[in-house]
């Protein structure tokens, strides 16, 4: 870029109210990652209605699946305004596509049952390597006690937008807890994934 395009762009990027610089985007190979994207702003448009969260949850992981090889998404949480999917993938850039594509119809679509042409639903969808078995694990608990974290249930057997039934009916209750207490989550997430969600959540369970 010459240096009046980079102005330029930067001008942008600050009116936009967006970063003022973008990381940059580097494809870490076939293996296992953590998919993180949260609603812009933290809006919770995806706990619109119980209806909406569920068909999205289902679309997420078909996208996701297909993306996978072998169709391995091995943990997944879906809640108001974010999600967490923990997947094996062979092209993170390809992986992202069908991720954008997928935010871009369902923008489209709840900005059309809402009345909201041009709202801005989605931010960017980012995502991690997992480095060692320690790193694996800890994330699996980490997204399965993330409705817990949020508040928006107590007893995680109530949220119906996630892996951990499935993961407790394979493993049992005492094994799930075993894993809990060896690969605690400790200081995951903090000051990325934050917030109360316990109201929108409660509602979506009435």
């Amino acid at each position: 870029m010459t240096a009046e395009e980079k102005i330029e762009t930067l001008t942008k990027r600050k009116e936009s109210g967006r970063p003022w610089h973008g990381p940059p985007f580097r494809d870490s190979g076939e293996s296992t990652y953590l998919i993180t994207s949260a609603c812009f702003e933290h809006r919770s448009v995806i706990g619109y209605s119980r209806e909406r969260i569920g068909d999205f949850a289902r679309n997420l992981l078909t996208s996701l699946s297909d993306a996978c090889p072998s169709r391995n998404v091995h943990s997944w949480v879906v809640l108001p305004n974010h999600y967490h999917v923990l997947c094996d993938i062979s092209n993170v850039a390809a992986a992202k596509r069908t991720l954008g594509g997928l935010h871009g119809r369902t923008s489209f679509e709840w900005n059309r049952q809402e009345d909201c042409p041009g709202r801005k639903v989605w931010f960017r969808a980012l995502e991690t390597k997992i480095k060692n078995e320690r790193h694996y694990w800890s994330t699996v608990n980490y997204i399965h006690r993330n409705p817990l974290k949020h508040q928006c249930v107590s007893d995680l057997k109530e949220w119906p937008w996630s892996s951990f039934a499935e993961w407790m009916e394979g493993m049992g209750r005492e094994s799930l807890a075993a894993l809990w207490k060896a690969y605690p989550t400790e200081r995951f997430g903090e000051r990325w994934d934050e917030g109360d969600l316990s109201i929108e959540g409660k509602s979506l369970l009435e």
